[in-house]
């Protein structure tokens, strides 16, 4: 399946060591988001249904979120609000990490294989839920192919 076209290029930077936690299969989406911005709290419902077809379906992708900013009341009051409790609660404390990776507002998006970050996305994510999540999906699933033939080797 080819790439949505939300994914400009591809991103060539590692990732913080305090993201490990938000990578819990092969393929992660891991979006970055704040309570003060608006189209971040717009997508995350969008993210939160991603997420749950995932898990449902068993597939080795899944997508997570990551606050910008120490509020962990706020973080919680918002994605209760936005029935998004299921991209976790995550939190880092500033701007920089994130800029570090090249992006210079949020939303920020990034997809990740085997926790290496694989491409990017700036802005609202504007690509059909279906087929941003059929891409994660054949991403996870052609990763896990992969392992499993260099296994067999």
């Amino acid at each position: 399946m080819d790439d949505p076209q939300i994914w400009i290029q591809p991103l060539q930077k590692a990732l913080p060591a305090s993201h490990q936690s938000v990578f819990t299969t092969p393929v992660t989406l891991i979006n970055y988001w704040a309570v003060w911005c608006p189209p971040c709290r717009k997508e995350l419902p969008m993210l939160a249904k991603m997420q749950e077809t995932l898990v449902s379906s068993q597939a080795p992708a899944s997508v997570g979120a990551v606050h910008v900013g120490n509020h962990l009341p706020a973080i919680t009051a918002t994605l209760e609000k936005l029935a998004a409790t299921s991209l976790g609660s995550e939190f880092i404390e500033d701007f920089n990490a994130v800029r570090q990776l090249g992006f210079k507002g949020l939303p920020a998006t990034v997809v990740t294989v085997n926790g290496l970050p694989q491409y990017r996305a700036d802005g609202y994510l504007h690509t059909d839920p279906q087929v941003l999540t059929a891409w994660l999906t054949c991403l996870g699933v052609n990763r896990a192919q992969t392992i499993t033939r260099n296994e067999q080797k």
